[in-house]
């Protein structure tokens, strides 16, 4: 256990400030629920400090953060636990940075409705503003693969958006 105190300008304060949202949020994205989502980032981030790591760049711990979240979303996806448990379904916006925005919170809602292959690169590509290449890299598809999932979750969002517009 870390027992350092965390203030501004401590690196794990800092790395923590910084990053919490984008991992929670992949999290969430990944399990649909705020409970795994919470275990999520609290593991990622004690794997994090408690190994001591160092990286190249901050571009290079942002891409072994996400890509740590992504791991450990896909293992507890595939636990046994989680077959056998029923789990909640909430929106993205439930825990961390509550939007007040009402088409951002729409985007969200339809973003949340999608198959987890478009709404973790979609979320990677417009939240995390990361590349297609980048994204390719972490999640360990291929560009051309993301490039696409981008393209048809765009259209599926479209419509889904398009079609609560006219309800």
């Amino acid at each position: 256990m870390i027992d350092r105190s965390l203030r501004t300008g401590d690196p794990i304060h800092d790395t923590i400030q910084k990053y919490s949202d984008m991992v929670y949020r992949l999290a969430f994205a990944r399990t649909q629920n705020r409970f795994d989502a919470e275990d999520i980032y609290q593991d990622v981030f004690m794997k994090l400090f408690s190994e001591e790591r160092s990286f190249e760049s901050e571009e290079h711990k942002k891409a072994w953060l996400i890509k740590t979240t992504i791991n450990m979303s896909v293992n507890l996806i595939k636990s046994a636990w989680r077959r056998y448990t029923v789990c909640e379904n909430e929106d993205l916006s439930a825990k961390r940075g509550a939007d007040t925005n009402p088409h951002r919170e729409k985007l969200l809602n339809a973003l949340k409705s999608l198959s987890e292959k478009y709404r973790v690169v979609l979320y990677l590509y417009y939240y995390e503003e990361l590349s297609t290449d980048k994204i390719a890299e972490v999640t360990g598809a291929s560009p051309t693969a993301v490039r696409s999932q981008l393209m048809r979750g765009r259209q599926k969002l479209r419509r889904m958006i398009e079609d609560k517009e006219v309800d």
